[in-house]
């Protein structure tokens, strides 16, 4: 537990301290020196990886981006709103959420769940943007109004299968996938197989995705 919160602080500082190099740029700083590309593994089998996620891109792309996630985390929050909506209006990246709901987030399963709730409906998508969204009223706001504003077609159904016993399989999948590759902290990224076991700036991360689309490996060892 204490590993994972440090993992988690570390990404959310690593987070504002990214976003802060592009505000001396907006400002006319100069550009200072990016830190070495982070190490990367490739996982031969990444591709059965991909059922466990909750497709939030492009369906069927060659490219595919796995994210381990967790809906309180701070650094997913701030990775989700600076550059998800910029790689799913490009349309050509399948982009997957892997469940790893820490342990130290009281609302971090739930979240999970009522993501895979309003996928049952076809707006799993809409749900992770409101959870990302109003995540400082995630436990004040009722999931019937976090279903009502992701306009799903039958906001009772979805209710009951947050609050249910139900089990969600992929929930349980991403968190087995998690130990079983040492993921501790979120977000943790894969691209095509390769998992990036620390953290690339924004330039890296964006350089990483298109050396993949090109074939290539994102990131030197």
């Amino acid at each position: 537990m204490f590993n994972e919160r440090v993992a988690n602080t570390l990404l959310v500082v690593a987070a504002l301290a990214m976003a802060s190099v592009v505000v001396a740029r907006e400002l006319g700083g100069g550009d200072p020196p990016p830190p070495e590309p982070p190490p990367s593994e490739y996982q031969a089998d990444w591709a059965t990886f991909t059922d466990a996620g909750l497709e939030i891109g492009t369906p069927g792309a060659a490219a595919v981006l796995l994210i381990f996630n967790d809906f309180e985390c701070g650094g997913c929050k701030l990775f989700h709103d600076r550059l998800i909506g910029r790689l799913q209006e490009q349309g050509d990246l399948s982009i997957r959420l892997l469940h790893k709901p820490l342990r130290g987030h009281r609302f971090a399963v739930i979240a999970a769940r009522a993501a895979e709730c309003a996928d049952k409906q076809g707006k799993g998508r809409e749900l992770v943007h409101g959870l990302f969204a109003r995540q400082d009223s995630l436990g004040l706001k009722s999931w019937q109004t976090f279903g009502s504003e992701a306009v799903l077609p039958d906001v009772p159904s979805f209710v009951d299968c947050v609050t249910g016993s139900e089990e969600l399989p992929r929930i349980a999948a991403g968190l087995e996938l998690a130990d079983r590759l040492r993921v501790t902290g979120t977000p943790t990224l894969m691209i095509n197989g390769w998992l990036l076991r620390g953290i690339p700036s924004e330039a890296q991360f964006l350089a990483a995705i298109e050396a993949v689309k090109a074939g290539k490996a994102p990131m030197a060892n």
